[in-house]
């Protein structure tokens, strides 16, 4: 999940025209008055409501990264094994040709 907040300045004239005053792609959120506030807190809010973010997806990415974290570290150890058998295998051949 990966999202940006994008911050836009605009000005509305007396002919009610909108002039481009600033763009930043990284807005504060610093609050100078209640409704700067409210603006804000509403626009957090809705980010995190389209990306659909919920305690239950943050669990379930939880485990998940558990689980691919625990069959991986038992492929390795799968490996080792056999790497183990392998040479354990060629000592035994040695021994047999010997």
């Amino acid at each position: 999940m990966c999202f940006e907040i994008l911050g836009v300045d605009i000005l509305i004239d007396k002919k009610l025209k909108p002039w481009l005053i600033e763009f930043n792609y990284t807005p504060s959120f610093w609050t100078d008055s209640p409704l700067d506030l409210k603006i804000k807190k509403k626009l957090i809010i809705d980010t995190i409501r389209l990306l659909n973010v919920r305690a239950e997806a943050r669990l379930e990415y939880e485990h998940q990264k558990g689980v691919t974290f625990w069959k991986n570290k038992m492929k390795k150890n799968q490996k080792k094994q056999l790497t183990q058998h392998e040479k354990y295998d060629k000592k035994e051949m040695l021994i047999k040709k010997a």
